[in-house]
Protein backbone atom coordinates (compact mmCIF):
# COMPACT_ATOMS: atom_id res chain seq x y z
CA UNK A 1 0.00 0.00 0.00
CA UNK A 2 1.25 3.79 -1.07
CA UNK A 3 0.59 6.47 1.00
CA UNK A 4 0.88 10.32 -0.11
CA UNK A 5 4.22 11.88 1.37
CA UNK A 6 4.79 15.23 0.18
CA UNK A 7 3.10 17.93 -2.77
CA UNK A 8 6.03 19.86 -4.42
CA UNK A 9 6.16 21.96 -7.68
CA UNK A 10 10.07 21.10 -8.21
CA UNK A 11 11.53 17.87 -9.73
CA UNK A 12 12.61 16.30 -7.14
CA UNK A 13 12.55 15.86 -3.53
CA UNK A 14 14.28 14.58 -0.20
CA UNK A 15 12.47 12.20 1.70
CA UNK A 16 13.41 12.43 5.41
CA UNK A 17 13.45 10.30 8.67
CA UNK A 18 13.37 6.98 6.84
CA UNK A 19 15.16 3.76 8.77
CA UNK A 20 18.94 3.01 8.17
CA UNK A 21 19.86 -0.47 6.10
CA UNK A 22 16.09 -0.22 4.43
CA UNK A 23 14.63 -0.73 1.20
CA UNK A 24 11.63 1.28 0.42
CA UNK A 25 9.49 2.22 -3.12
CA UNK A 26 8.46 4.78 -4.31
CA UNK A 27 5.78 6.32 -6.68
CA UNK A 28 4.99 9.65 -8.38
CA UNK A 29 2.57 11.30 -10.47
CA UNK A 30 1.70 14.37 -11.98
CA UNK A 31 -0.83 17.09 -11.05
CA UNK A 32 -2.90 19.25 -12.86
CA UNK A 33 -5.18 22.10 -12.21
CA UNK A 34 -8.69 22.12 -13.32
CA UNK A 35 -11.30 24.58 -12.11
CA UNK A 36 -8.96 24.97 -9.00
CA UNK A 37 -8.31 21.46 -8.04
CA UNK A 38 -5.74 19.58 -8.59
CA UNK A 39 -6.30 16.32 -10.50
CA UNK A 40 -4.31 13.45 -10.08
CA UNK A 41 -2.51 11.73 -13.22
CA UNK A 42 -1.07 8.55 -14.06
CA UNK A 43 1.10 7.37 -11.15
CA UNK A 44 4.56 6.42 -12.30
CA UNK A 45 6.45 2.77 -12.13
CA UNK A 46 7.59 2.51 -8.53
CA UNK A 47 11.18 2.64 -7.99
CA UNK A 48 13.16 0.64 -5.28
CA UNK A 49 15.90 2.73 -3.30
CA UNK A 50 18.05 1.54 0.19
CA UNK A 51 19.09 3.92 2.93
CA UNK A 52 22.52 4.20 4.11
CA UNK A 53 23.46 1.51 6.76
CA UNK A 54 24.54 2.95 10.21
CA UNK A 55 28.15 2.80 10.62
CA UNK A 56 29.37 0.03 12.84
CA UNK A 57 32.01 2.07 15.66
CA UNK A 58 35.40 2.41 15.70
CA UNK A 59 37.43 -0.52 16.89
CA UNK A 60 40.07 0.37 19.93
CA UNK A 61 43.37 0.07 19.13
CA UNK A 62 45.85 -1.44 21.88
CA UNK A 63 50.13 -2.52 21.25
CA UNK A 64 50.56 -6.39 21.96
CA UNK A 65 54.08 -6.51 21.70
CA UNK A 66 56.69 -4.22 19.58
CA UNK A 67 60.76 -5.23 18.88
CA UNK A 68 62.76 -3.04 17.17
CA UNK A 69 61.52 -3.15 13.41
CA UNK A 70 57.62 -4.05 14.01
CA UNK A 71 54.81 -3.59 16.07
CA UNK A 72 51.94 -6.40 16.79
CA UNK A 73 48.58 -4.28 16.54
CA UNK A 74 45.21 -5.65 18.41
CA UNK A 75 41.97 -4.76 18.81
CA UNK A 76 38.11 -5.27 19.90
CA UNK A 77 36.08 -7.06 17.63
CA UNK A 78 33.46 -5.21 16.18
CA UNK A 79 30.00 -6.82 15.09
CA UNK A 80 28.97 -7.27 11.83
CA UNK A 81 32.47 -6.29 10.41
CA UNK A 82 33.58 -8.03 7.79
CA UNK A 83 36.99 -7.13 7.58
CA UNK A 84 39.47 -3.83 9.17
CA UNK A 85 41.22 -1.63 7.41
CA UNK A 86 44.43 -0.29 9.17
CA UNK A 87 46.05 2.61 8.41
CA UNK A 88 49.53 3.99 9.31
CA UNK A 89 50.73 7.44 8.63
CA UNK A 90 53.75 8.82 6.31
CA UNK A 91 55.99 10.95 6.11
CA UNK A 92 53.94 13.27 4.36
CA UNK A 93 51.32 13.29 7.10
CA UNK A 94 48.96 11.55 5.59
CA UNK A 95 47.83 8.40 6.17
CA UNK A 96 47.66 4.98 3.69
CA UNK A 97 46.18 1.64 3.96
CA UNK A 98 48.53 -0.57 5.43
CA UNK A 99 46.85 -4.18 6.16
CA UNK A 100 43.41 -4.83 5.58
CA UNK A 101 42.57 -7.98 7.59
CA UNK A 102 40.10 -10.25 8.98
CA UNK A 103 41.48 -11.40 12.05
CA UNK A 104 41.66 -8.83 14.95
CA UNK A 105 45.21 -8.53 15.13
CA UNK A 106 48.15 -7.69 12.68
CA UNK A 107 51.79 -7.25 12.65
CA UNK A 108 53.28 -4.36 10.95
CA UNK A 109 56.70 -4.52 9.86
CA UNK A 110 59.65 -3.16 8.31
CA UNK A 111 59.72 -0.09 10.86
CA UNK A 112 62.86 1.54 12.40
CA UNK A 113 63.69 1.33 15.78
CA UNK A 114 62.65 3.41 18.67
CA UNK A 115 60.51 5.19 16.80
CA UNK A 116 56.83 6.52 17.20
CA UNK A 117 54.87 5.41 14.61
CA UNK A 118 50.65 6.91 14.21
CA UNK A 119 47.87 4.52 13.00
CA UNK A 120 44.04 4.60 12.37
CA UNK A 121 41.94 1.35 11.76
CA UNK A 122 38.27 1.07 10.38
CA UNK A 123 35.86 -2.07 9.98
CA UNK A 124 34.54 -3.01 6.84
CA UNK A 125 31.69 -4.42 5.30
CA UNK A 126 30.73 -5.00 2.03
CA UNK A 127 33.92 -3.29 1.09
CA UNK A 128 32.89 -0.18 2.12
CA UNK A 129 34.28 1.68 5.65
CA UNK A 130 33.10 2.69 8.49
CA UNK A 131 33.69 4.67 11.14
CA UNK A 132 37.63 5.33 11.02
CA UNK A 133 39.24 5.38 14.72
CA UNK A 134 41.36 8.31 16.85
CA UNK A 135 44.70 8.58 16.00
CA UNK A 136 46.75 5.78 17.89
CA UNK A 137 50.44 6.15 18.31
CA UNK A 138 52.74 2.91 19.22
CA UNK A 139 56.91 2.65 19.51
CA UNK A 140 59.59 0.36 18.70
CA UNK A 141 61.92 -0.67 20.82
CA UNK A 142 65.57 0.55 20.70
CA UNK A 143 68.00 -1.48 19.41
CA UNK A 144 69.49 -3.55 22.62
CA UNK A 145 72.61 -3.09 24.45
CA UNK A 146 74.31 -6.20 24.70
CA UNK A 147 77.74 -6.97 25.86
CA UNK A 148 79.12 -10.36 26.47
CA UNK A 149 82.33 -12.29 27.45
CA UNK A 150 83.92 -15.35 29.55
CA UNK A 151 84.97 -15.49 32.51
CA UNK A 152 85.74 -12.85 34.98
CA UNK A 153 85.57 -9.20 33.31
CA UNK A 154 84.97 -5.53 33.34
CA UNK A 155 82.53 -4.36 30.57
CA UNK A 156 83.64 -1.32 27.85
CA UNK A 157 81.64 1.53 29.14
CA UNK A 158 77.98 1.32 28.08
CA UNK A 159 75.41 4.47 27.43
CA UNK A 160 71.96 3.98 29.18
CA UNK A 161 69.58 7.21 28.65
CA UNK A 162 66.11 5.34 29.16
CA UNK A 163 64.09 5.62 32.45
CA UNK A 164 64.35 2.12 32.90
CA UNK A 165 65.57 -1.19 31.47
CA UNK A 166 65.00 -4.86 30.80
CA UNK A 167 68.05 -6.89 31.44
CA UNK A 168 68.22 -10.19 29.79
CA UNK A 169 70.77 -12.54 31.13
CA UNK A 170 72.40 -16.05 29.87
CA UNK A 171 75.54 -17.82 31.55
CA UNK A 172 76.94 -21.05 30.82
CA UNK A 173 79.14 -22.50 33.27
CA UNK A 174 79.48 -24.21 37.29
CA UNK A 175 80.41 -21.80 40.15
CA UNK A 176 79.22 -18.63 41.01
CA UNK A 177 77.78 -15.88 38.48
CA UNK A 178 77.57 -12.00 39.65
CA UNK A 179 77.23 -9.04 37.51
CA UNK A 180 77.35 -5.53 39.30
CA UNK A 181 76.86 -2.80 37.67
CA UNK A 182 79.16 0.86 38.30
CA UNK A 183 78.43 4.21 37.19
CA UNK A 184 81.06 6.08 36.04
CA UNK A 185 82.51 7.62 39.10
CA UNK A 186 82.97 4.13 39.75
CA UNK A 187 80.06 3.75 42.51
CA UNK A 188 78.11 0.57 42.87
CA UNK A 189 74.66 1.11 41.81
CA UNK A 190 73.25 -2.68 41.41
CA UNK A 191 73.64 -6.31 41.43
CA UNK A 192 72.11 -7.92 38.11
CA UNK A 193 73.04 -11.05 39.02
CA UNK A 194 74.27 -13.35 41.86
CA UNK A 195 73.70 -17.01 40.86
CA UNK A 196 75.19 -20.42 40.84
CA UNK A 197 75.57 -22.42 37.32
CA UNK A 198 73.35 -22.45 34.08
CA UNK A 199 71.09 -19.01 34.26
CA UNK A 200 68.21 -17.72 31.72
CA UNK A 201 66.32 -14.55 33.12
CA UNK A 202 65.70 -10.99 33.51
CA UNK A 203 66.17 -8.42 35.95
CA UNK A 204 64.68 -4.77 35.80
CA UNK A 205 67.57 -2.07 36.17
CA UNK A 206 67.02 1.73 36.51
CA UNK A 207 69.73 3.70 35.84
CA UNK A 208 70.50 6.96 38.16
CA UNK A 209 69.32 10.25 37.72
CA UNK A 210 71.31 12.41 35.62
CA UNK A 211 73.86 9.62 35.20
CA UNK A 212 73.83 7.44 31.73
CA UNK A 213 77.24 5.89 31.49
CA UNK A 214 78.46 2.20 33.52
CA UNK A 215 80.04 -0.43 33.80
CA UNK A 216 79.24 -3.98 34.55
CA UNK A 217 81.65 -5.88 36.82
CA UNK A 218 81.09 -9.88 36.32
CA UNK A 219 82.66 -12.87 38.27
CA UNK A 220 82.41 -16.01 36.29
CA UNK A 221 83.80 -19.37 34.79
CA UNK A 222 81.76 -19.53 31.41
CA UNK A 223 80.13 -17.74 28.81
CA UNK A 224 77.73 -14.64 29.57
CA UNK A 225 75.45 -12.73 27.86
CA UNK A 226 73.81 -9.50 29.36
CA UNK A 227 71.45 -7.35 26.96
CA UNK A 228 70.19 -4.05 27.72
CA UNK A 229 66.33 -3.67 26.12
CA UNK A 230 63.71 -0.54 26.51
CA UNK A 231 60.70 -1.81 27.56
CA UNK A 232 57.81 -1.46 25.08
CA UNK A 233 53.84 -2.47 25.70
CA UNK A 234 52.44 -5.78 25.93
CA UNK A 235 49.39 -5.55 27.41
CA UNK A 236 47.82 -8.91 29.92
CA UNK A 237 45.95 -9.61 32.79
CA UNK A 238 47.79 -12.78 33.55
CA UNK A 239 51.59 -13.43 33.74
CA UNK A 240 53.64 -16.45 34.72
CA UNK A 241 56.93 -17.89 34.17
CA UNK A 242 59.98 -19.55 35.29
CA UNK A 243 62.63 -17.93 37.49
CA UNK A 244 63.10 -14.14 37.42
CA UNK A 245 61.01 -12.14 34.48
CA UNK A 246 60.24 -8.82 33.84
CA UNK A 247 57.13 -7.75 32.11
CA UNK A 248 55.66 -5.30 29.19
CA UNK A 249 54.31 -2.27 30.22
CA UNK A 250 50.48 -2.41 30.58
CA UNK A 251 47.62 -0.28 31.64
CA UNK A 252 44.68 -1.03 34.18
CA UNK A 253 41.56 0.62 34.55
CA UNK A 254 40.93 3.04 37.05
CA UNK A 255 39.44 0.54 40.64
CA UNK A 256 40.22 -2.26 42.68
CA UNK A 257 41.67 -5.59 41.78
CA UNK A 258 42.00 -8.85 43.53
CA UNK A 259 45.92 -10.43 42.70
CA UNK A 260 46.49 -13.95 42.62
CA UNK A 261 49.26 -14.90 43.36
CA UNK A 262 51.21 -18.38 43.52
CA UNK A 263 54.86 -19.52 43.78
CA UNK A 264 56.59 -23.02 43.39
CA UNK A 265 60.48 -22.52 44.79
CA UNK A 266 62.80 -22.33 47.31
CA UNK A 267 64.16 -18.81 47.00
CA UNK A 268 62.64 -15.28 47.28
CA UNK A 269 59.56 -14.98 45.58
CA UNK A 270 59.60 -11.00 45.06
CA UNK A 271 56.69 -9.22 42.82
CA UNK A 272 56.90 -5.22 42.23
CA UNK A 273 54.89 -3.05 40.25
CA UNK A 274 57.09 -0.17 38.41
CA UNK A 275 55.82 2.83 35.76
CA UNK A 276 57.59 3.65 33.05
CA UNK A 277 59.49 6.35 34.73
CA UNK A 278 61.53 4.22 36.81
CA UNK A 279 59.56 4.57 40.08
CA UNK A 280 58.71 1.40 41.86
CA UNK A 281 54.91 1.54 42.42
CA UNK A 282 54.00 -1.26 44.75
CA UNK A 283 55.03 -4.86 45.98
CA UNK A 284 52.43 -7.14 45.68
CA UNK A 285 54.67 -10.17 47.22
CA UNK A 286 58.08 -10.85 49.48
CA UNK A 287 57.58 -13.94 50.41
CA UNK A 288 60.68 -17.24 50.45
CA UNK A 289 59.61 -20.34 49.23
CA UNK A 290 56.08 -22.11 48.23
CA UNK A 291 53.41 -19.17 47.94
CA UNK A 292 49.90 -19.12 47.52
CA UNK A 293 47.88 -16.06 47.97
CA UNK A 294 45.45 -13.22 47.53
CA UNK A 295 46.33 -9.12 47.90
CA UNK A 296 44.73 -6.04 46.75
CA UNK A 297 46.23 -3.57 44.14
CA UNK A 298 44.44 -0.29 43.62
CA UNK A 299 44.78 1.47 40.96
CA UNK A 300 44.10 5.33 40.46
CA UNK A 301 45.26 6.57 37.63
CA UNK A 302 44.31 4.60 34.16
CA UNK A 303 46.88 6.58 31.97
CA UNK A 304 49.90 4.97 34.08
CA UNK A 305 52.02 2.09 32.74
CA UNK A 306 53.34 -0.88 34.58
CA UNK A 307 55.97 -3.53 34.52
CA UNK A 308 56.11 -5.91 36.46
CA UNK A 309 59.46 -7.83 38.06
CA UNK A 310 59.46 -10.98 39.34
CA UNK A 311 62.18 -12.53 41.21
CA UNK A 312 62.10 -16.50 41.79
CA UNK A 313 63.68 -19.79 41.55
CA UNK A 314 61.32 -21.94 40.40
CA UNK A 315 57.79 -21.98 38.03
CA UNK A 316 55.23 -18.70 39.25
CA UNK A 317 51.58 -16.79 38.16
CA UNK A 318 49.99 -14.12 39.05
CA UNK A 319 46.50 -12.69 37.42
CA UNK A 320 44.50 -9.68 37.86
Amino acid sequence: KYEKYKDVKNTYCTVKKLKAGTKYKFKVCALISKKGKYVTQTKSSAISATTESEKLEAPELKVESATKNSIKLSWNAVKGADSYYIYKKNTNGSFAKCKSVTETSCEITGLKPDTKYQFKICAVVNKKKQTTSEVFTAQTASEPIVVKGTGDSVTKKIKLSAPIYKVKLSYTGKSNFIAVVYDNNGDRCDTIANEIDNYTGEVLFVPEDGITSYYIEVQSSGNWTISFETITEAPASEFKGTNTYVSGFFTLDKGVYVVDLNNKGESNFIVQFYDSDGNRYYSLANEIGDYSGKTLFVNEDPETKYCISVLSDGNWKLSF
